[in-house]
């Protein structure tokens, strides 16, 4: 009877530990998915306006960005993303030259994402921003 008992113990031990484990797994890859979703800025992301122009904005790893209007770049500089603000800087070569811009930045999904003016005082960028849903260029439209 004894050994009965011991062998149930164990598997009921065994099992809280498995389940322990499965728990504290899962939460670590919802804390990883939700962490890569609102830092996964770089890449290259596109809207159509809707005159059917299509803009692209391709953010890079080493902080610095490019916008295409038709596949012709019109402007680059840095950027910076901190708490759900992104934070542009345009060139000294292109319009809005040293006039930052902040926006608040919210991924809808994986792919989409909408920028929001906080503050920026260039009206070429805040039109091309605020507002616009932006998508992951792997999704075509």
């Amino acid at each position: 009877m004894l050994k009965l008992s011991y062998l149930i113990q164990t598997i009921i031990n065994f099992k809280f530990i498995s389940m322990k484990k499965l728990l504290i797994s899962t939460a670590i890859l919802i804390l990883a998915a939700c962490t890569n979703k609102s830092s996964n800025i770089v890449g290259r992301w596109k809207t159509k306006s809707q005159k059917g122009n299509i803009l692209t904005a391709v953010f890079k790893a080493d902080y610095t960005y490019e916008g295409y209007f038709n596949k012709e770049m019109f402007t680059k500089g840095t950027y910076s993303f901190k708490e759900g603000v992104i934070t542009f800087e345009n060139d000294k070569m292109t319009s809005c030259s040293g006039i930052k811009g902040n926006y608040k930045l919210t991924f809808l999904t994986d792919t989409a994402m909408r920028f929001d003016v906080i503050n920026d005082n260039c009206k070429e960028r805040n039109e091309g921003t605020n507002g616009v849903v932006y998508v992951s260029s792997k999704n075509n439209f």
